[in-house]
């Protein structure tokens, strides 16, 4: 866990998010259609839903926005959250921030976040921003594609320290914009996720043994009185189980390396911005190829929300190996990326003042 690290993670799912904003809902034949060679440099929109064709290329979306909102929220309450015992303070100041980053643009926001944050500015408690009369609004994938910072918290050890039910944090910042129980498993394993990989040193990294933990393992926490333990039971049910996608994962992980796109999409969803199939979708493509920054193109040349199923595999890149070897293996991904240093000097401010070295 250092600096370069929690530097890596925050670029690395800036570019994936960057990368995959121009074919975000393509499929992978539309996009090879466009790119036969497949991903390998930033492009501009076409046609795109939110962005029009002048957006230049390298721009990240709502992805890094709402991360960096997530940020700027946990530097502005960690103080406050030292002295009470508990992250709420910082999850009072990420609900400001999202406010702001509304106020900004809400380009390519869905529609889920769009309410949640409309009923934040009118006052709405954040516990129950998140509510919907749709019972079965709030299963996209908006809270871990912005959760990861979380991640970075409990990684360095002020976490759990500040707040030992960390994990039902995490399923509060969940429900602020995405009421369901599908939504804040997704949302506590990345975080979980996050702080493995920031722990764990590339040498000495598992992936059969990380498979075993999102598969297995982590689901133990649910509704257990321990540290890590935390309860969705309030939340609105969803007709699919993050679990069964992860326990899947870990069952064939040993075909993942062999596995064609078509038999990924079949076995793990086609990439959507459904939770469901958006987060086992990424970790498939992590854990083929972890070791190479393809991973962050080769899951967007797999189609479907591909800047957000990117930034999630750009980020647990970094966070395992770090910034320096994202530009030492492909230097342009960092100087084609238009924010790369405001993002740098947020994440130098953020380990700061979490005392990361």
């Amino acid at each position: 866990m250092n600096r370069d690290k929690v530097l890596g993670m925050i670029v690395g799912g800036a570019i994936g998010d960057a990368l995959g904003m121009p074919v975000e809902t393509w499929d992978s034949e539309k996009i090879f259609s466009y790119y036969p060679t497949g991903i390998h440099a930033y492009h501009q929109p076409k046609n795109h839903k939110w962005f029009s064709d002048d957006v230049e290329s390298g721009t990240i979306t709502d992805d890094t926005q709402l991360t960096v909102a997530t940020i700027k929220g946990i530097i502005a309450g960690y103080g406050e959250s030292k002295k009470q015992g508990t992250i709420e303070p910082c999850l009072r100041e990420i609900a400001k921030e999202h406010i702001k980053a509304a106020d900004e643009t809400m380009d390519g926001w869905g529609k889920t976040t769009r309410e949640s944050v409309a009923r934040l500015k009118d006052g709405m408690s954040i516990f129950e921003s998140g509510k919907s009369s749709n019972v079965q609004r709030g299963t996209g994938n908006g809270v871990p594609m912005k959760a990861s910072p979380l991640g970075v918290l409990r990684a360095s050890l002020h976490g759990t320290r500040i707040d030992p039910k960390f994990n039902q944090r995490v399923v509060d910042y969940s429900a602020m914009t995405h009421y369901s129980k599908l939504s804040a498993h997704a949302a506590v394993l990345h975080v979980n996720v996050i702080e493995k990989l920031l722990w764990d040193h590339f040498n000495h990294f598992n992936p059969k043994s990380f498979s075993a933990f999102i598969g297995d393992e982590f689901w133990f926490y649910e509704n257990l009185d321990s540290e890590k333990g935390y309860n969705v039971s309030h939340l609105n049910d969803s007709r699919d189980q993050m679990k069964n996608r992860m326990t899947l994962i870990h069952k064939e992980f040993n075909n993942l390396k062999s596995m064609s796109l078509e038999e990924r999409i079949e076995k793990f969803g086609d990439g959507s911005c459904y939770v469901y199939h958006s987060l086992p979708f990424a970790y498939s493509f992590f854990f083929k190829n972890h070791q190479s920054v393809d991973c962050i193109t080769s899951t967007i040349e797999g189609g479907g929300d591909t800047d957000t199923n990117a930034k999630i595999v750009g980020e647990m890149f970094g966070a395992l190996w770090g910034l320096d070897v994202i530009r030492n293996q492909a230097g342009w991904m960092i100087d084609g990326l238009k924010d790369y240093n405001d993002l740098l000097d947020l994440g130098n401010q953020f380990c700061d003042v979490l005392e990361i070295k």
